[in-house]
């Protein structure tokens, strides 16, 4: 049961990074969590793997009410893809992309 993590972080908005992590081990749930509360990260976008994944994901986003303070004159979301939903629901930076997404694990 796997996640994508696409992010970009404040210090490097040029450049997009990728992670892969398995969250079907409590491993999992504490680096994905540990990401999202990275005081570097400036948004981020989650494919899942199957809907259990994605399930999983959206929990943790949710019971983590992250937050971040987008900064004056910064664009809109780089990330984010019609069709995602938005967290939190003002200044979102967490996208998650609602259908799972095999194909990105290949």
């Amino acid at each position: 049961m796997r996640i994508l993590a696409i992010y970009i972080e404040h210090d490097e908005p040029e450049a997009t990074k990728r992670l892969e992590i398995d969250v079907s081990r409590e491993a999992g749930y504490w680096q994905f969590s540990r990401l999202l509360a990275s005081a570097h990260l400036d948004e981020i976008r989650i494919l899942g793997e199957s809907l259990s994944a994605i399930g999983v994901a959206r929990t943790l986003v949710i019971a983590g009410r992250f937050k971040k303070t987008r900064a004056l004159g910064r664009p809109a979301p780089a990330l984010r893809q019609t069709g995602d939903e938005a967290y939190p629901r003002s200044a979102p930076f967490i996208f998650i992309n609602p259908r799972p997404d095999p194909d990105a694990f290949a």
